[in-house]
C-alpha cells in the first residue's frame, strides 16, 4: 500500500495530543497513514505517489465550525444583499433600488442580514423602520430578515392584517410605536417572523442547492472543512443528500434537526419530530463522514421557548438518545437559568453521555462550571460578535464579561470556536472566515482596533484546538477529524503564513494556499 498523496518540507501542526510539528504527511485514499519527519516519510513513496514539497509552508488541520446555518440561508444568497451597509440609509438605497427592477406588489425580500439584536451595526444605532422604508417601497411588499428580527414595510403590513390592535403571536412579538401603538414594521422573533415568511414564496431545490454549494466553496477558501449546521428541516436534508449522492459536497456536514424554529409548533408535533429523529440518529447520529444528522436545535429559549416546553422537549430527546443545542443568549441570566433546567432534566434522565450542547458561551460565572462539568456539557463561542458590537453584547450583563474564552479553557469546559454564520458578524466583516474569529481570540481586539477583555485572550495554540479537535468533540467525531494523525480523515489546510510565529496583525490577513477534504484538494489558491 503506497500512499497517493505526500506533502513534505512543511511545518505541520498536528493538533494532537502534544501539540507536535512535523515535516511531512502522508495520505492514502481519505486518511493519514504517516506523519513525521521528510525522511520517514518520503521513504512511503511509491511510483504512483503525488509528491508536493510544500517549501516551509505551516499546515494545520481542516478548520471546523460548531455553530452555523447554512441551510437557512443558502436560498439567500441568490437574493439581494445588504453587505457593505453601514447606515439605514445604505439599506434604504438598496431597496429602492430593487423596487424599480420589480413589478409592482411583487415581494422584495433581501439576503439575510446580519444584524440579529445588534442595532448598533448601524451608524444610526437603531433598526430600520416601515417609515425608513416606505418612501421608495410603496407599491411592493418588502422583508428583511436577521436572525431574530424581519423588518416589513406598510405594503408588507397591510398584506398581513398587522394593525395596532393585533395581538401578540405565541413565540413572538409585534413591536409597536410606545407612544402611538402602531407597528413599526419589527417581527421580533420566529412568532412574529412567520407572519411574513408563510406569505414569501419559498425558494426551490435548485436555488437551494446552487446556494449552499456557493457555500461549500466560500467555506474551502476560507479553510473550513467540517461544520455543524443547526436547523435543518427535512427539506434542507432532501437537498444535501441529493448533493451527497452526487458526490458535490465538498464540505463536512453535521446537522441538527429544527424544533421550533422557524416557525413555533405545538408540542405534539415537536415531540413526533424527535420520536421520528430517534428511530434513525439517535446517540451519535445517522450517516456518513460527509453527511450527518445527529441532534436537535438551534432551540431558541431566551423569552422565546416557554421553560415547561424546552424542559419536555430535553426530557424526551434524551431518553431517545438525541442530543440538544439550545441558544441561551440575549437575556441578562439566560445561561443561569438553562443550566438550571437542564439539572432537572438529568435528574430525570442521565443526560451526561448526551453532550448536550450550549451554543453561545455568553456571561458564565463560577457558579456554571460545576453543573457544566457534571452533566459534561458542550459549549461553542462566536468572538465574532464582540469583533463587531462588543459594547451592545456587553450591556445585556455588565456584571459579567461576554465570551470569556480563557474563563472556559482554564475551567476545563469542552469549548469550540465558531461564527454563527451569516449572523456574527457586521454587514462589512467576512462572517465566517475563522482568521477574524482567531484574531480576536487571541488579541481581544475589535473592528475598531479596541482591546476588550485582555485577561480573556487565549493562545494561538488553544485558538486552534478550539477550532479543530475541541470542535470535533462536540459531535463525537474527535477519534475521526480535527488533527493530522494517522488513521484519521485527511482534511489539512496549507497557509500562506505561519499562523504560530506571524504578527499579530497578520493573522486576520492569513489565506489558505490549498485546503483538502478527505485527501482531495477541494480548493487551491491560484
Amino acid at each position: 500500500m503506497f500512499p497517493d498523496f505526500i506533502l513534505y518540507n512543511g511545518k505541520i501542526i498536528t493538533v494532537d495530543e502534544d501539540f507536535s510539528i512535523a515535516e511531512a504527511v502522508a495520505i492514502w485514499r481519505d486518511r493519514f497513514i504517516a506523519v513525521g519527519s521528510d525522511s520517514e516519510v518520503r521513504s512511503l513513496a511509491g511510483p504512483d505517489t503525488r509528491m508536493l514539497d510544500l517549501k516551509r509552508r505551516t499546515v494545520i488541520p481542516g478548520l471546523i465550525d460548531s455553530h452555523v446555518h447554512i441551510t437557512m440561508v443558502a436560498p439567500d444568497l441568490l437574493l439581494p444583499s445588504l453587505e457593505g451597509s453601514t447606515s439605514i440609509a445604505d439599506i434604504v438605497k438598496v431597496i429602492e433600488g430593487e423596487a424599480r427592477r420589480r413589478e409592482s406588489g411583487e415581494w422584495i425580500v433581501t439576503r439575510t442580514a446580519p444584524m440579529a439584536y445588534i442595532s448598533s451595526y448601524l451608524r444610526e444605532n437603531r433598526f430600520p423602520t416601515r417609515w425608513d422604508l416606505d418612501p421608495v417601497s410603496p407599491n411592493n411588499p418588502v422583508y428583511i430578515g436577521t436572525s431574530h428580527r424581519g423588518i416589513v414595510n406598510s405594503y408588507a403590513l397591510k398584506i398581513l392584517n398587522i394593525t395596532k390592535d393585533t395581538p401578540q403571536p405565541d413565540g413572538g412579538k409585534i413591536e409597536k410605536d410606545p407612544k402611538t401603538g402602531e407597528p413599526t414594521g419589527g417581527l421580533i422573533e420566529a412568532g412574529a417572523m412567520e407572519l411574513a415568511l408563510r406569505q414569501i414564496p419559498s425558494a426551490t431545490q435548485e436555488q437551494r442547492s446552487e446556494g449552499i454549494l456557493r457555500i461549500c466553496r466560500q467555506f474551502n477558501e476560507w479553510g473550513i472543512t467540517s461544520v455543524l449546521n443547526l436547523n435543518a428541516s427535512y427539506e434542507d436534508l432532501r437537498v444535501l443528500q441529493e448533493l451527497r449522492l452526487k458526490g458535490e459536497l465538498t464540505l463536512r456536514i453535521y446537522n441538527y434537526f429544527a424544533i421550533d424554529y422557524p416557525t413555533t409548533k405545538p408540542l405534539e408535533e415537536d415531540l413526533k419530530i424527535i420520536d421520528n429523529l430517534a428511530s434513525f440518529a439517535s446517540y451519535r447520529g445517522f450517516g456518513d463522514e460527509i453527511l450527518k444528522i445527529g441532534g436537535i436545535g438551534e432551540i431558541i429559549f431566551n423569552g422565546v421557548m416557554p421553560r415547561e416546553k424546552l424542559k419536555r422537549i430535553s426530557i424526551e430527546a434524551a431518553k431517545h438518545n438525541l442530543r440538544v443545542g439550545v441558544h441561551a443568549v440575549w437575556k441578562e441570566k439566560a445561561l443561569d437559568e438553562l443550566l438550571d433546567l437542564w439539572e432537572e432534566v438529568n435528574e430525570e434522565v442521565d443526560i451526561t453521555d448526551k453532550r448536550f450542547h450550549i451554543l453561545h458561551g455568553t456571561f458564565p460565572i463560577k457558579e456554571n462550571i460545576k453543573k457544566i462539568k457534571r452533566m459534561k456539557l458542550v459549549v461553542s463561542c462566536q468572538p465574532s460578535f464582540l469583533y463587531s458590537s462588543y459594547n451592545s453584547i456587553r450591556s445585556i450583563n455588565p456584571a459579567r464579561k461576554p465570551v470569556p474564552l480563557k474563563f472556559w479553557l482554564e475551567n476545563s469546559v469542552q469549548t469550540g470556536l465558531s461564527t454563527d454564520y451569516p449572523y456574527g458578524a457586521g454587514f462589512t466583516l467576512p462572517g465566517a472566515n475563522p482568521m477574524y474569529i482567531i484574531y480576536y481570540a487571541v488579541t481581544g481586539k475589535d473592528r475598531e482596533g479596541k482591546v476588550h477583555d485582555p485577561d480573556q485572550v487565549i493562545s494561538r495554540e488553544d485558538a486552534l484546538r478550539c477550532y479543530t479537535i475541541y470542535n470535533a468533540y462536540i459531535t463525537f467525531e474527535e477519534n475521526l477529524k480535527g488533527s493530522i494523525e494517522p488513521g484519521k480523515l485527511a482534511d489539512l489546510v496549507v497557509l500562506d503564513k505561519d499562523i504560530l510565529t506571524c504578527e499579530e496583525e497578520e493573522i486576520k490577513e492569513i489565506k489558505p494556499l490549498m485546503t483538502m477534504v478527505g485527501g482531495k484538494v477541494v480548493y487551491e489558491r491560484r
